[in-house]
Order: structure tokens, then C-alpha cells, then sequence
């Protein structure tokens, strides 16, 4: 298991991954890879067997809608659910 330095301060986490695992050494090439919304453009830098990253509402003029479509919203939350369990079972395992 590989555990990144420590970062003071804010640090964002998608840079830290970019530091601690560069692109062209294919690190997730066998993997599937579950993400938040903080690591747009992962699937663009690195190849995964599969990525799971939820759905943004797009930025749009004022007067316009930008809402999630019902499938949309469905699919990020079944995707946040098994994303959370993750998250919950990795901080168990640092305690």
C-alpha cells in the first residue's frame, strides 16, 4: 500500500494523486476507479479498466436550466452509496 507524504495547508487531492502517481506509468490500468466530483478530468490523464465519476450540472446563463436529468440523479446517487462505503471502510481501517 502506498501512503503519500504529508501536505500542510489546502492541498487539493486530485493534485496530490498527480504527484504521487504520474500518468504515463499506467498505475490503474487493471483497476476500477470510483471518484467525487473533485477529480474531473481523471479519466482523460490516466487509463483504468473503468471509472465512475458522477455527473455535473453544467454552468449555464442566468434564466437557463441546468438540472440533472431523473437518470442522471440516479446514477450519482447509486454511485455515491457504494463510493461512501469505500470511503467508510478506509477510515475504519485508519483508526
Amino acid at each position: 500500500m502506498y501512503v503519500s507524504s504529508l501536505y500542510s495547508g489546502s492541498c487539493h487531492d486530485y493534485e496530490i494523486l498527480k504527484q504521487c502517481f504520474t500518468a504515463q506509468d499506467d498505475w490503474f490500468k487493471r483497476f476500477i476507479v470510483r471518484l467525487d466530483l473533485g477529480f474531473q478530468g481523471f479519466a482523460d490523464l490516466y487509463k483504468c479498466e473503468k471509472v465512475f465519476i458522477p455527473f455535473k450540472r453544467k454552468r449555464v446563463k442566468k434564466g437557463c436550466s441546468n438540472e440533472l436529468s431523473e437518470q442522471q440523479k440516479q446514477m450519482n446517487k447509486q454511485q455515491a452509496q457504494q463510493r461512501v462505503s469505500i470511503e467508510h471502510s478506509i477510515g475504519g481501517m485508519k483508526r
